[in-house]
Parts: C-alpha cells; sequence; structure tokens
C-alpha cells in the first residue's frame, strides 16, 4: 500500500529556488526534493514521500508548499496506489493546501 504526493507542470531546476526559500523557513526540514525527471515528480521532504506530512504537526509547513507550488505554476496530487488498477484516484491537493491555510 502506497500513497505519493506527486509534482506536474513544474521541473525540479525551476522549482528549486521555490523548496529552497520554502525549506529555509523550516528548522525541521532537512532536505526537500522532487525525484525522477520526468512528470509527474515524487516530492519527498527529510528523504520520506510528502504524504507523511499529510496529517499532524506539519501539515500546515506541507499546505503551504503546495499552495506556492501551485501559485509557480505546478500541480500537486495525492496518489493513491494501493488500490486496484482501475481505482486509483487522484486528489488534486489546491483545495487541500487552501482548507489547512485558512482559505487563503
Amino acid at each position: 500500500m502506497s500513497d505519493f504526493v506527486l509534482v506536474r507542470g513544474i521541473d525540479a531546476a525551476a522549482a528549486r529556488p521555490l523548496l529552497d526559500t520554502w525549506k529555509a523557513k523550516r528548522k525541521w526540514v532537512r532536505s526537500v526534493e522532487l525525484l525522477d525527471a520526468w512528470e509527474p515528480q515524487q516530492l519527498q521532504i527529510n528523504g520520506r514521500d510528502a504524504v507523511g506530512y499529510m496529517k499532524g504537526e506539519h501539515k500546515a509547513d506541507l499546505a503551504e508548499l503546495v499552495l506556492l507550488i501551485q501559485e509557480n505554476g505546478g500541480n500537486v496530487v495525492h496518489l493513491r496506489l494501493h488500490r486496484s488498477r482501475a481505482e486509483r484516484p487522484e486528489e488534486d491537493l489546491g483545495e487541500w493546501a487552501s482548507r489547512r491555510n485558512g482559505g487563503m
């Protein structure tokens, strides 16, 4: 059973300044990466998939990152792979991030 946070529409080179700016404001973040050279790219924070941060104390920080990526032309989705091939729903995280940030 695997869930992933994937980024489309922005490549790793274009996203690097955004990721570095976001990371610099958070002491708990050691690394933030977009893995794979092709779309979609897997978003990882501190060496693990960002989906682990959708709940718990850092969900507001992840929501800010999702909104930042979307403001700069990217699209962030939550992909659930543990379901059968016909039932692999993708959830656009833009709405989730807006709710976490109080509708910003």
